[in-house]
């Protein structure tokens, strides 16, 4: 991940196709994704990266992190870029580039 507050981050999914509450929306999410990689306030919205042969993908978009009764970090969440395409198909125009 390559957050505002954090920078980069990095660390492995840990859970897939989970449904996660968003305290800020007041509603539960369907197929969200947890990973290990550290992420804090001012994070929001940074892209979460995957390393495929070489190259990085964007495979998510951060959104919140689950902390103890201490506050400290526990978790990350994540929606996974085949949800927010889905999501968002219907209003982002398509444009086509020609060489």
């Amino acid at each position: 991940m390559a957050g505002q507050t954090s920078c980069i981050t990095s660390g492995k999914v840990t859970g897939i196709g989970r449904r996660l509450f968003h305290r800020c929306l007041g509603k539960w999410l369907e197929n969200q994704s947890l990973g290990d990689f550290y992420a804090t306030e001012g994070d929001s919205g940074a892209p979460v990266f995957r390393l495929i042969n070489g190259r990085l993908h964007v495979v998510g978009i951060q959104w919140g992190v689950r902390r103890d009764e201490a506050g400290n970090w526990l978790i990350t969440a994540f929606s996974p870029m085949t949800g927010v395409t889905n999501e968002l198909d219907p209003f982002i125009p398509y444009t086509i580039f020609c060489p």
